[in-house]
């Protein structure tokens, strides 16, 4: 008797690390499935913003401001993202989305990558094919989920804004004035349209449930056991 309350204890603890590590593992990926649908809900909303300020509103307000006039909250297409989303933080203060547009050598300073941010574009900077990069950091102390998406300069109007500061608009030369955004290259990647979503409360409910999953599973297997030694007795 001694022997078999020794294994099925053994067994018991095996099994319910079992079941909890499986209860985790299958948590974990509908939770990190669910931030990816959000961060990719996040980025194609975006990235239609820009395709429609791009391709209708671009053109026209150029035409009647002029290609030597600066405004960057009406002529780029970074501002207007980022911008856009500033707005919506506003407006939804507790949500657990974030956005970045993250550059190594950006015009604007509040574009300024991390470092985290510049492993990712150093990651598209060294497979020009990758469309995009998801995995979990830690951002402010807090574990989150990231898409990210490269910025790349495809086309050479780009670098009359960022190639050579003797070329770039008097504007924008007054306002950011020379000594960052400029002497990109043509198809370099400069940075990363990055969404993060906060997965740390989630992660922590996620573990509390597997230490409780285990803690119901391994007291199932103990009560199985002791009903099993009382009716084994009976016998004896």
């Amino acid at each position: 008797m001694k022997r078999f309350i020794i294994i099925y204890c053994i067994l018991a603890i095996l099994s319910s690390l079992i079941i909890g590590s499986g209860y985790y593992w299958l948590t974990n990926k509908r939770s990190i499935e669910n931030a990816e649908f959000k961060a990719e809900f996040v980025q194609n909303y975006l990235a239609s913003s820009r395709v429609f300020f791009k391709e209708h509103q671009k053109t026209a307000l150029l035409e009647l401001l002029g290609t030597d006039t600066f405004y960057p909250e009406l002529t780029l297409g970074f501002m207007v993202t980022r911008m856009t989303w500033e707005i919506f933080k506003k407006k939804n203060p507790d949500t657990s989305l974030d956005f970045s547009i993250a550059t190594i050598n950006p015009l604007n300073t509040k574009n300024s990558a991390n470092q985290d941010e510049k492993d990712i574009i150093t990651i598209f900077s060294d497979n020009p094919s990758l469309p995009r990069q998801k995995g979990t950091v830690k951002k402010d102390g807090l574990s989150h989920f990231f898409l990210a998406t490269p910025i790349r300069v495809w086309n050479e109007k780009c670098l009359r804004c960022h190639g050579d500061p003797a070329d770039a608009p008097r504007f924008q030369v007054e306002m950011y004035g020379t000594e960052h955004g400029y002497n990109w290259e043509l198809e370099q990647v400069v940075g990363s349209r990055i969404v993060y979503v906060n997965i740390e409360e989630e992660a922590q409910k996620i573990l509390k449930d597997t230490i409780m999953a285990f803690g119901v599973s391994l007291l199932c297997f103990l009560v199985t056991l002791g009903f099993l030694i009382y009716f084994l007795k009976d016998e004896e």
